[in-house]
């Protein structure tokens, strides 16, 4: 079965996930943060800051919109820093996520809250 996943997070993590999931014939959006990082990977379909000598795979998309991989799939891959997490699902608050999936893959706890990131996730979307 082929799905449509986004990974939210272009580090060495979400890049390897995102990769072998459009390898898998997955449609496959991975969001970068950083601007300059995202041009770079567009350009040279290559992560070489945290994944070297790695190529991307042909049918891996980018984006640098948030907006657009939350839009994109129904199944979303949260791949970014535990202490990052929180604030990155808050700019999605509010909006319709009852259909989505979220897949945590990050380790750790929230430092503030000593949350699971399954935990913020629940308490940020309200999704289970």
């Amino acid at each position: 079965m082929r799905v449509k996943i986004s990974v939210i997070g272009a580090g060495s993590w979400g890049t390897t996930l995102a990769n072998v999931l459009a390898e898998k014939g997955h449609e496959t959006l991975l969001y970068v943060y950083e601007q300059d990082q995202y041009v770079l990977m567009l350009k040279e379909r290559r992560n070489e800051k945290y994944l070297p000598g790695v190529p991307l795979e042909p049918r891996l998309q980018l984006t640098d919109q948030l907006q657009e991989a939350f839009q994109f799939a129904d199944y979303l891959v949260m791949a970014v820093p535990s202490h990052a997490l929180r604030s990155v699902l808050e700019r999605w608050k509010g909006r319709n996520v009852s259909r989505k999936v979220f897949i945590n893959v990050a380790k750790g706890i929230e430092n503030d809250t000593l949350l699971r990131m399954s935990q913020v996730i629940r308490e940020v979307t309200g999704v289970s």
